[in-house]
């Protein structure tokens, strides 16, 4: 099977958060980089996830990456809705949540 669609064969988690709990570390090891963060966390998740599995890791890496110099919460949630995209239903379901914030 090739690896390409790896995450595709009898895997009914492909939209989960197994990829987005690996992200933290390409978080960390690119402070200041969001989107170096989130291109690694995505090159990670597209070998075990599709949709929103890759996007919530896209998501998270790009987040701690950027809370190294970006200190407001609403901001850094903003840069990292901006590394997914914006038709997706984790983006629609990030903004509803911080609607409700509001």
């Amino acid at each position: 099977m090739p690896v390409e669609t790896a995450a595709e064969y009898r895997n009914p988690c492909r939209e989960w958060i197994g990829a987005l709990i690996r992200a933290d570390g390409y978080g960390y090891v690119s402070p200041g980089a969001p989107e170096t963060a989130a291109r690694l966390a995505y090159r990670d998740a597209v070998l075990s996830h599709r949709k929103n599995g890759i996007y919530g890791a896209m998501f998270v890496a790009a987040m701690i990456a950027a809370g190294f110099i970006v200190h407001d919460v609403h901001e850094l949630i903003r840069l990292g809705l901006r590394k997914i995209p914006q038709r997706s239903r984790l983006a629609s379901a990030v903004r509803a949540t911080l609607h409700a914030a509001r």
